[in-house]
């Protein structure tokens, strides 16, 4: 089965021919290398600036009985990499199940639920230290574990709310570095 090397608007339209054909039943297997054009032993004879060289992307489909592919220069990369991400997100956006926004939100309830009772359990922190003898001692020292097990989530908890901030700090970031007007 050989493969054919076509031109970058050449391999989208046939990507896309490629996805439509096995939008009911089939795969598609898609590869993305970095390309290196020589050969390892005339690589080490080439004495040129690494910083100075530019390298190419191959990228490569295939169904099984088809395969072709398109080099990429880096140059291009940006225009290329555009067009072939809008291609893909509408060959994939029907078969993608829609989120659950009704779980997730009663996921972030709950969170929030054991977040305030952690807190309050914290906050309410231990009695007054109890002798090293008698029923008094286990009794603490139970409250002093449950206590560093309520702060361990508490802390957990906030983490999980502080990446989860921060992430959608960078998402937004993006969404408006990636915007229509710019």
């Amino acid at each position: 089965m050989p493969t054919d090397v076509v031109s970058n608007e050449e391999f989208l339209v046939k990507l896309q021919s490629l996805l439509g054909t096995t939008e009911k039943a089939g795969s598609v297997w898609i590869t993305q290398k970095r390309l290196t054009w020589q050969d390892p032993s005339v690589m080490e004879t080439v004495e040129e600036d690494e910083s100075k060289r530019t390298w190419s992307c191959a990228i490569k489909a295939s169904d099984g009985k088809t395969k072709f592919t398109t080099h990429v220069p880096s140059t291009s990369l940006d225009t290329f990499s555009t067009s072939y991400g809008t291609l893909l997100k509408a060959s994939f956006a029907p078969h993608l199940r829609k989120r659950d926004k009704k779980k997730e939100k009663s996921k972030a309830e709950i969170l929030v639920r054991e977040r305030k009772r952690l807190e309050v359990v914290v906050q309410k922190g231990l009695p007054d230290e109890t002798g090293k003898r008698g029923k008094g001692r286990g009794r603490h020292q139970r409250k002093v574990k449950a206590l560093r097990k309520a702060e361990a989530a508490l802390s957990k908890i906030v983490g999980k709310e502080e990446r989860k901030k921060q992430g959608d700090a960078a998402v937004a970031d993006l969404l408006v570095g990636v915007s229509p007007s710019s």
